[in-house]
């Protein structure tokens, strides 16, 4: 698989001034644009005289502000609606592909396939949803994330390992959702098998604030309204959203083609450069 490089953020400097990057385009663009409307300027200024050129300036600069600003508002908006893709190899990004989605709360009604006590049918979907761990890049994506060194790397494949972190996030729920069931999972789900019970309540502690950081980096702004309805005296919730959504299907089948198939090292081999 070839990867191209993604570009690190370290240097906000770099950013800018590159224009290989998003706000280097900009710039670049930007300053083309005020070198043509200040020569436009001086030439109608020249041309109608001093009094008459102030005013063709002063609203000049009104339509440039104006068109600042409602550039760099879309501008900024596509770049944020984008941000978590900003250490995603090209092959991931690309592949998404995207559709409009109404969320539905199943607070009353029939269960989602995913709701429900202990199951084989429900553990084995969310077993898939959790289940892949694994994916092998080479050295120029991690060192454009400056984490190259002590990396673990599969044997004889040039490949590092890393994971996505929409399938640790998928994990963490799934954890969360067996340590409401721990008498089963506790006997039968590999991890917590292998964990003590204080064990146990830290990694629920860790999965309930990685869910908690993620939610909070990208706050959902969808509207959801408030009813009344026959059915009930007090107000109805209505909880049904639309979304613009990945199509999980699509990208799934992605991660299934890329998932490493080769088992990483579990010890340290001797004399290997450490992260610490």
């Amino acid at each position: 698989m070839k990867y191209s490089k993604i570009y690190s953020h370290e240097s906000d400097t770099d950013v800018i001034s590159d224009p290989r990057t998003p706000y280097g385009r900009l710039n670049d663009r930007l300053s083309a644009l005020f070198e043509t409307s200040w020569s436009n300027l001086a030439q109608q200024v020249n041309a109608y005289g001093i009094r008459d050129g102030m005013k063709v300036l002063a609203l000049s600069v009104m339509c440039v502000l104006a068109f600042f600003s409602g550039f760099l508002a879309h501008y900024l908006q596509t770049t944020d609606r984008k941000a978590f893709f900003d250490t995603a190899w090209p092959s991931a990004r690309d592949g998404l592909v995207f559709e409009t989605r109404e969320f539905n709360p199943h607070f009353s009604g029939p269960p989602s396939p995913y709701m429900g006590e202990p199951n084989a049918d429900i553990d084995a979907r969310w077993y898939k949803l959790s289940g892949i761990r694994n994916f092998g890049v080479d050295s120029t994506i991690l060192q454009s994330i400056n984490r190259s060194r002590g990396a673990v790397q599969f044997k004889d494949t040039g490949l590092y390992q890393v994971g996505m972190e929409v399938f640790h996030q998928l994990h963490c729920l799934n954890y969360i959702r067996m340590y409401t069931y721990m008498d089963h999972y506790g006997a039968t789900d590999f991890d917590m098998v292998g964990e003590t019970l204080e064990e146990r309540r830290h990694h629920k502690d860790h999965c309930i604030e990685n869910l908690r950081q993620r939610l909070m980096c990208s706050p959902d702004l969808n509207v959801y309204s408030h009813h009344w309805v026959n059915r009930h005296k007090g107000v109805w919730v209505n909880l049904f959203t639309s979304h613009r959504c990945a199509n999980w299907d699509h990208f799934e089948r992605w991660a299934m083609e890329n998932v490493a198939h080769t088992d990483p090292p579990f010890t340290r081999p001797e004399g290997a450069e450490v992260w610490d």
